[in-house]
Parts: structure tokens; C-alpha cells; sequence
């Protein structure tokens, strides 16, 4: 089953435009980012601030008068307006939802600590729905805190949105239309559908007369089943009419569509292309993933779904994944990318101090070099790996690997004669990392006519003449050296093994992603301008981008013979690369491009990371976070456990660069 992300054009500029139109946005997150943090808590309102929505959280009134967000009409079978505050305020919000949820004392939070928060900075809003405080109450608490004009009253009832407007002429309002029940519908109960179909049409009609006054938001709240002939409720034509209509009255139109597992964001693109403008929703890493196809970057079409297993069925839990669908996708990158490898740690690999040990970076670091050694049924062979250990850390320090695809001497000098930002080891350690490197051309030699005759072919073949479809081909042996890297560290105190990143740019990067895809003890993948055949989507048309035909016939010893069957198939081909980037889940990936090398196919790259992030969320982690799309020159996205940032300038690893990568670091390890 595939995703099809071919929506109208202009429906795509007008919801880009719509967001475009300042930050935060003005999408709707229900109860707060309530499914992945303690809904209505302070915690879920600030991840929404974090990531540009609207949070909206409910306003309740304990029994002597206490104003305090509560989703939930009854606790423990009562009304939450016979409790008192002090009732209130000892119930554990997390608890009440998941007994094994990572959150523990969660408390409700009082709209007066609430309003407190958003006065910090104007751009915090939030949608305050109405559950029967009086708007006075309300607003005399905004006011307090000078954030009335940041408050978005949410409510049912044009009345009520009236009120408030009478109140406060320059605040916001909106109002959210029912299909009259809030159970799941089924759609082939015709009887239901038509009732709920009708109920809500009567509604709009009825607000309708008023040319929606008093108002800035129209929401409609939509039940959606894709494998039906008619998909939504209220149906598809009376939407089209119906967003059109609130459009015309100068009012935005919103949806709030709850659809059933992997539908939601082909739910998203319809509702768009019927004319919605923004959305509330209870999914927003979906919402997301969305928004990244603005009229900035090309849409993607035809992406191959990551999480329905070769036997049809959705993948919904870890097990699932971990157990079937992630072993389907790595066979698939083995057999037709990147080749089987006919060993991973070989009996005889051997680790021989080079040289003694030696203080450098004036005291800073403690240098070790060695040679790594093996051999195999067809000969022996090694490669030399370089470490500078910070001497000031009080405890095992974490590290960046390097697989250095240029001339050592010049980019990864041991003696730190050549400094370039290529490896910036002094920055490295300055940040307590270790900086870690290696050159591929000692593994495998990266040549079109002699890889095969080189390093650890030499033990373990295949010569050029003896490759099979599925032999391995030089990026995964590259990536092999890598985790034979990581079997040395693995031997050194002060070292933080669980802590390696591997990083690689341009055709390091292709090979770094596929290090960590293929062995899961490296903690994060840095993967910088990889382009073709790395983190860039196939299933997207984007000019002047390297294509498989082309990178197969340039460098036909990077890939397994099988790869060549894709050349000029990459909107059919039944896999992608998002898939590639998901194999890490749920660890971390940091994934880079540059504006001067669109060669690599920078909103490719940026593509992969949104439609990989169902895999962290399954984890309950956040994928990429991108609330305004494609994001511009030098703005990194790090808000979730795939990063993304865009530099200014052209195909290379930088400062900036590693700064970026070991700013991700400090965020998730220390």
C-alpha cells in the first residue's frame, strides 16, 4: 500500500501560504499534546509552545471557585466542579490515563499558572475551551497576566463566542461544530451517518445565517474512514461548500478530523485540497510531516508506506516493529542496496597500539592510535583509527566517529599539523566528546575499477568477477569498519561506548546512516549532504538532483548489483529512503544539507526525516519537528530525536556542521 501525496496544487499554496503568515501557527493541538504528554498538563502546553501550535486545554471551576485546566468532566465518578482545589490539585493527571506511562505527578495546573507562562512571551497562545467558567472569570485572569489578547476562546456555542467578543472586540473566538455525538462512527451504518451527516449541516446552516459573526475560526469537527466511497463526515462535497463559505466571510476555516491509524495525514492532504486552512488535531508529529510540503519544496508522490508489513497489516506497537516490520526493512536495504555482508565481527579481530599513548591540544587530550586487524578465509588486512580523549572529564566520555572520505593527511591529521573544519577534533573535545576517526580508503579502497581488489576484500571477497546481486558492495563495508571501530572503543575506560555517534559526509554519509542503521549500538547518526542513495526521498521530482541512474553508473562499487534494477524507477520503486532513516528509531539521526548543493536534493533529505518519524513515535519519542515546514538557511530543527538543519553554503562538512550535531548530543545525553 502506498501514500500518495499528489494534492491540488493550490490547495498546497494556500495552506502554506496560511501558515507563512507568521509564527507560531495557528493549528489547534486538542487537550494539549495530549496522547504523548499528560494532556491539559503544563508540561504538554509548553511542548506545544515549543513547536509553534495552539495548545488547547479546558476550563473548569473547582467547587470554591478555582479556575484550572481539566480535560475529563468527571474524576472517579464525580463532577469536577464538586472538587475542591485542594481535591483538585492532589489528582496525578498521568495516572489517570496509562498506569505504565513514563509520567508520574502530573498535577492539573490552574489557569492563573497558566496565563503566567504565556506572559512570558507574546507568542504564546492557547485555546482556552469553555466548560462552564463564566467569561468574565476568564478574561479578569487574562488580564491579570496581560495576555487577553493571546487567549483564543474555544466553545460550541455562538452565543458564548458572542460574549466574549462583547467583552474583548479585539480578542479571538472560535467555534466548533458537532456531528451531535462524539462516539466513533461506523461508516457503514447508514442509518448514523445520515443523522450525524444532517445534524451538523443544520448547525452550519444555522451559524451560517450570521455570516459566522463575532468569530475568527469556524472549526468542523470531521469523522474520517479513507477505505470509503465517501470518506468524511460531514460528507466531501458539503465541506468544499462549507470551508468556501467561512473563507468568504473572512473567518478561517478549520478541521478537526479524527481518522483511524495511518489515515490521518492522507486525511490532512484531503481535507486540505477541500479548501481547509488549518487543522485541530490530536496527532501533531502528523500535522507536521503535512505541513513540511508547502509551495517551498515539491510534493512527494507515490511514498512507499513505512509502516504496513509485506503482509498487509499496520504496524501499531514496538513489537510489531521490532519483531517484523524493522527485520523486512533491513533485509530489503541488504538485498537491494547496500549487499549482505558475509561477516560482522571476525574471530580474529585484533586491536595494536601504533604508538604510545600521548597528551596533545596543550593538556587537553589524550591521543591513542591503532591498528585494527583481521583476517579471513582469503588473506589479512587492517586500518588505522586515531582518538583524542578529553583528560578533564570526570567520567567516560561520549564520542563522534568520523568516516573520513577525503585524504587523511591533510583532513585527519593525528599529529594536528593540517587543522580543518572537516574535523574540528579540538572543537570536539573542548564540547567533552572524544573525536574519533578513520579513513574508508583503508578499509576498501573507493575506486570504480579496483575496490574489490582492496582491504577486506582481500579476506572476505568477492573479487569484481565473483559479485553476485546481493554481494556487498564498498558503503557497507565502510559502514563494517565503522562498527569495527566501535569494538575498539568498546575496550577503552574512558570511553562512553553507549554514547558513539557516527558521522559521514557526502558518500561518508550514505555510509554513516547505513553504520547505524545496521548496527544498533551506535547512539546517533550524523549524516551530512548524503543526497542520492542516503537520506534523500526518491518518490520526489526535484531538478538538478543526482539520480540513481546516474549515481550507479558514476560509482557502480557502491551498491549491490541489485540496485541498478531502480535506474529511472524511483517513483515506483517499492522502497524508499525515509524507510533507511527509520531502521534507527529510536535513536537519534541528525540529518544535514546545504543551499548550494542541490545535487544532494536538500528537501529530499528534509522529506525522509518526516516520513521516518512514525518509527520514534511509536517509541512514544518525537520524530523530526518541523511545525512551519522546510525550514530556512541556518534555523536547525532539534526539537525531536530526528534533527534536520540547512546551512548556507556548499557541499561540505563544517563548524557548523558539527556544532549542530554536537548540540543535538548535549540535548539527548547529557
Amino acid at each position: 500500500m502506498k501514500s500518495c501525496l499528489a494534492v491540488s496544487a493550490l490547495a498546497i499554496f494556500a495552506l502554506a501560504a496560511h501558515v507563512a503568515q507568521g509564527s507560531p501557527t495557528q493549528h489547534i493541538v486538542h487537550r494539549g499534546w495530549g496522547l504523548d504528554w499528560p494532556e491539559n498538563s503544563l508540561l504538554a502546553i509548553k511542548e506545544c509552545w515549543k513547536a509553534g501550535f495552539i495548545p488547547e486545554a479546558d476550563a473548569r471551576l473547582s467547587k470554591d471557585g478555582v479556575a484550572f485546566a481539566f480535560h475529563d468532566a468527571f474524576y472517579k465518578g464525580r463532577k469536577m466542579s464538586d472538587y475542591t482545589w485542594e481535591e483538585v490539585k492532589k489528582i496525578d493527571i498521568a495516572a489517570t490515563k496509562d498506569p505504565n506511562w513514563q509520567w508520574r505527578n502530573v498535577r492539573p495546573p490552574t489557569w492563573d499558572a497558566i496565563f503566567a507562562e504565556m506572559a512570558k512571551d507574546p507568542n504564546r497562545r492557547i485555546a482556552m475551551d469553555y466548560k462552564g467558567v463564566p467569561n468574565e472569570t476568564m478574561l479578569a485572569l487574562a488580564k491579570k497576566h496581560g495576555v487577553e489578547k493571546q487567549v483564543w476562546h474555544c466553545s460550541g456555542s455562538p452565543a458564548r463566542a458572542r460574549d466574549w467578543k462583547k467583552r474583548l472586540p479585539e480578542g479571538k473566538a472560535v467555534v466548533w461544530l458537532n456531528s451531535g455525538s462524539w462516539k466513533q462512527l461506523d461508516f457503514t451504518n447508514k442509518a448514523d451517518y445520515d443523522t450525524r451527516n444532517a445534524h451538523i449541516k443544520a448547525e452550519f446552516e444555522n451559524f451560517a445565517a450570521s455570516q459566522f459573526a463575532d468569530v475568527d475560526m469556524v472549526e468542523l469537527i470531521i469523522r474520517a474512514d479513507l477505505s470509503q466511497p465517501e470518506p468524511f463526515c460531514p460528507d466531501s462535497a458539503f465541506l468544499k461548500e462549507a470551508f468556501a463559505r467561512i473563507k468568504a466571510a473572512g473567518k478561517i476555516p478549520c478541521a478537526l478530523a479524527w481518522a483511524e491509524g495511518g489515515q490521518k495525514e492522507e486525511a490532512y492532504r484531503r481535507l486540505a485540497a477541500l479548501g481547509a486552512e488549518t487543522f485541530g488535531t490530536d496527532y501533531p508529529e502528523t500535522l507536521q510531516r503535512h505541513l513540511g510540503r508547502g509551495d517551498d519544496i515539491p510534493a512527494a508522490q507515490n511514498v512507499p508506506e513505512l509502516m504496513v508489513t509485506k503482509s498487509g497489516e499496520k504496524v501499531t506497537s514496538v513489537a510489531q516493529w521490532e519483531q517484523t516490520r524493522r527485520p523486512e526493512i533491513l533485509k530489503t536495504f541488504q538485498e537491494q542496496e547496500f549487499g549482505i555482508r558475509p561477516v560482522e565481527r571476525p574471530a580474529s579481530l585484533a586491536f595494536t597500539p601504533i604508538c604510545e599513548d600521548k597528551v596533545m591540544m596543550d593538556g587537553a587530550a589524550l591521543r591513542k592510535r591503532t591498528r585494527i586487524s583481521y583476517e579471513g578465509p582469503r588473506g589479512k588486512s587492517g586500518f588505522d583509527v586515531t582518538c583524542f580523549i578529553p583528560t578533564a572529564a570526570k567520567k567516560p566520555a561520549g564520542a563522534f566517529l568520523l568516516i573520513c572520505n577525503r585524504p587523511p593527511d591533510k583532513n585527519i591529521d593525528p599529529e594536528r599539523v593540517n587543522k580543518i573544519d572537516f574535523w574540528p577534533a579540538e572543537e570536539i573535545v573542548a564540547r567533552g566528546y572524544a573525536a574519533v576517526a578513520f579513513w574508508n580508503g583503508d578499509v576498501a579502497e573507493d575506486s570504480k575499477t579496483n575496490s574489490f581488489a582492496t582491504g577486506v576484500y582481500t579476506c572476505f571477497g568477492p573479487t569484481e568477477a565473483e559479485r553476485t546481486p546481493t554481494c556487498w558492495a564498498t558503503i557497507s563495508a565502510w559502514a563494517w569498519g565503522a562498527s569495527r571501530v566501535l569494538d575498539w572503543l568498546e575496550t577503552i575506560p574512558a570511553i562512553d561506548a553507549k554514547h558513539v555517534a557516527v558521522v559521514g559526509h557526502s558518500r561518508g554519509g550514505k555510509t554513516s546512516l547505513w553504520a547505524a542503521a545496521s548496527d544498533p549500538r551506535f547512539a546517533m547518526a550524523c549524516v551530512n549532504d548524503s543526497g542520492c542513495a542516503g537520506a534523500k526521498l526518491n518518490h520526489v521530482e526535484l531538478e538538478g538532483s543526482e539520480s540513481l541512474a546516474i549515481i550507479n553508473k558514476a560509482f557502480p562499487h557502491w551498491f549491490c548489483l541489485n540496485y541498478r534494477q531502480y535506474n529511472d524507477q524511483e517513483m515506483v520503486m517499492p522502497f524508499d529512503q525515509h524507510w533507511l532513516v527509520a531502521l534507527v528509531a529510536p535513536r537519534q539521526v541528525c540529518i544535514a544539507s546545504a543551499t548550494r548543493d542541490n545535487w544532494a536534493g536538500q528537501p529530499g533529505e528534509f522529506l525522509s526525516g518526516l516520513y521516518a518519524s512514525p518509527a520514534w513515535e511509536l517509541y512514544g519519542k518525537q520524530g523530526l519537528v518541523a511545525p512551519n515546514g522546510f525550514p530556512p538557511p541556518n534555523a536547525p530543527l532539534q526539537g525531536g530525536h530526528v534533527s534536520y538543519h540547512l546551512r548556507s553554503g556548499v557541499h561540505v562538512l563544517n563548524l557548523y556542521d558539527w556544532t549542530c550535531y554536537m548540540d543535538a548530543a548535549d540535548k539527548w545525553w547529557k
